[in-house]
């Protein structure tokens, strides 16, 4: 049974670690067109630095040398919930835990690593090497499970 919160879910920040996501997103995109959606790509992501990309009719690039500047960022954004997209060996919980800490109440994943509460909604992995956006997003009720999907 889903967790009544995530049918509540009206602004949704998508942080995609793995561009082979993107089909997913867009699904999620045409799924979901009542959400307010923002979809961030990480470029680069160093313990120094981070570089993404937010989705829009003008993509907008910031590169960010603080954690707490980009905590900053991710708080002034207001969104309700966040789903966190990996790739093979990518763990969630460092964008997990920065979202944790901008106040962002719904931080869904995937893995298959204890991470404490970082996750609210830690999806387990349906196989241990492979992280599977189509199956995070079904799983969790933003996509249909009827859908037909390749996992990546």
């Amino acid at each position: 049974m889903l967790d009544e919160r995530l049918t509540k879910i009206q602004s949704l920040l998508v942080i995609q670690l793995d561009k082979a996501a993107a089909a997913a997103i867009a699904i999620l995109q045409e799924s979901q067109p009542h959400l307010s959606l923002k979809v961030l790509e990480v470029r680069e992501d160093s313990d120094s630095s981070v570089s993404f990309v937010v989705s829009g009719d003008v993509p907008l690039t910031f590169s960010f040398n603080s954690q707490m500047a980009i905590i900053q960022w991710l708080r002034e954004q207001g969104a309700d919930a966040v789903v966190i997209l990996t790739g093979r060996g990518r763990s969630p919980y460092c964008w997990a835990y920065r979202c944790y800490l901008a106040g962002i109440p719904i931080r869904i994943g995937q893995s298959s690593e204890f991470g404490g509460q970082v996750l609210s909604h830690p999806i387990s992995l349906p196989d241990a090497d492979v992280a599977d956006p189509y199956y995070l997003l079904q799983s969790c009720g933003l996509i249909n499970a009827e859908i037909q999907t390749t996992p990546l």
